[in-house]
């Protein structure tokens, strides 16, 4: 009974939340400070039997209502707002301020006995650099049978797709073989997906394991050359005067992890911290001090706050990065890897995810996101109920409410579906059907017209707002 007590006020917050969509709207997301005639179409039952007599309220998400007026404990939840109606459709115009979620209410006058019938719907307002970015989905750590996995290079972009990931990079260790293989395999069969070439760089004795991204050749050296002997000497020299308790290997390698990650961004590439905390055969696969030197020096441009599902390994990752942006300000980049080694397994492979806001997918906008923070790291867990998922993520504030408002929106679940029915066709291309292409680019197509439509740009739909 305590059980059921504790979970009740959730409980009632899902069954809003599955019957919100009695009205419908075109787009979800609009621009900060505009006057926006809405359309709510009635697309349910409830919708349609109760159309002549709904109401509509409304709220935003700092509570306050539309003219800016704070919402009190003894006044209303919500203010009503003047509609009218046109056929199917309650017309609505609200002035929408700032950058937040805001809060429709669909509710009848309360029966002779109090009881309400209410249904929620929610669009978000973006100020205009976020409003001109897109979201796109993809997995960055994966490995195919050019190093130790089990699928062809090309392969990939069927599963990818399937993932409903827009974009990938196929990382295997110490090799470049497999990205012409890939971007060949995404390129030819007209799917859309952008792929990045990707290696997972090692150096001597394997300590540094990271993930190389953007390099046209490969980046790990493993063996101890004249040129890695050169390039980490003055680096060597430092650390020596800096971290005088550290073991001499340990700093010698420290040092050639360095020049590697500093030779690679000289490149171009950028250069991603794998799994800090990984713990094969009972010890740690880089000394921690280690680990908190390539950190505390900003050689990377990121570090995976998840490899896999979000386990013991990760929490120290995530604990790490707190102390040090509570010691030196410095706030780190976060992606989430799948670190697959049989991407066959789709629901392994979809469980890690990263998202970028940005004008699209491509390698330049994927590397500016990271850097500015515009990327959302995202692992996947089951609910409280063991029956749906529910992503974990992590990144800056701003981009982390609009992921989560994405997800809880469905705009992920119409994407996702529109991408496995590509895969099976990118399957049959695969297999020399070449007939398929067609269809697969106009999935393509699909997919970019539906990003494009979840945000309003109509102008007879929203109109700045006069201050």
């Amino acid at each position: 009974m305590k059980r059921l007590l504790e979970v009740l006020p959730l409980l009632f917050f899902v069954l809003l939340a599955a019957t919100a969509r009695g009205f419908e709207l075109p787009a979800r997301i609009y621009p900060a400070d505009s006057m926006a005639t809405l359309r709510f179409r009635a697309t349910s039952p409830w919708a349609k039997k109760n159309f002549k007599t709904v109401r509509l309220g409304y709220v935003r998400d700092d509570r306050r209502f539309s003219d800016g007026k704070a919402m009190h404990e003894t006044g209303p939840r919500f203010q009503t707002l003047k509609i009218r109606r046109e056929n199917d459709t309650i017309v609505a115009e609200v002035p929408l301020r700032g950058e937040h979620e805001h809060s429709f209410i669909f509710y009848l006058p309360p029966a002779k006995d109090g009881k309400r019938e209410e249904r929620y719907y929610a669009i978000c307002t973006l100020a205009p650099d976020a409003f001109a970015l897109r979201p796109f989905k993809g997995e960055i750590h994966q490995h195919s049978k050019v190093s130790d996995g089990r699928t062809e290079p090309r392969d990939h972009v069927r599963y990818a797709r399937a993932a409903g990931f827009d974009f990938i990079a196929v990382t295997d260790h110490r090799s470049s073989r497999q990205n012409p293989i890939v971007a060949a395999a995404a390129k030819d069969s007209g799917s859309g997906l952008v792929t990045y070439p990707g290696e997972e760089m090692h150096n001597v004795g394997h300590i540094l394991h990271s993930i190389c991204l953007g390099a046209n050749e490969v980046m790990s050296i493993t063996r101890r050359t004249p040129e890695l002997v050169a390039g980490a000497a003055p680096i060597l020299e430092k650390l020596r005067s800096e971290l005088p308790d550290m073991h001499e290997t340990e700093r010698r390698s420290l040092a050639e992890a360095l020049y590697l990650a500093r030779r690679a961004r000289a490149k171009g590439a950028v250069v991603i911290y794998c799994h800090p905390y990984w713990m094969p055969y009972g010890r740690y696969n880089a000394p921690p001090e280690f680990t908190k030197s390539i950190l505390s020096r900003g050689a990377f441009d990121a570090v995976e706050i998840a490899n896999g599902q979000f386990n013991y390994d990760n929490y120290l990752t995530a604990a790490l990065l707190y102390e040090i942006a509570a010691a030196t300000g410095r706030r780190w980049p976060v992606v989430s890897a799948s670190d697959n080694h049989n991407v066959s397994n789709v629901d392994r492979l979809r469980r890690n995810c990263n998202i970028i806001f940005a004008p699209n997918a491509s390698f330049p906008e994927f590397k500016k996101a990271l850097r500015e923070h515009r990327l959302v790291a995202a692992v996947d867990t089951l609910s409280w109920n063991k029956k749906s998922s529910r992503p974990i993520l992590f990144g800056s504030w701003r981009f982390v409410k609009l992921a989560t408002f994405l997800e809880r929106s469905g705009y992920w679940k119409r994407h996702d579906k529109l991408a496995a029915a590509q895969a099976q066709l990118i399957a049959k291309f695969l297999a020399g059907d070449k007939s398929a292409v067609p269809e697969i680019e106009k999935l393509a197509a699909g997919i970019a017209k539906w990003r494009n439509d979840f945000y309003c740009t109509d102008p007879q739909v929203v109109k700045p707002l006069k201050r």
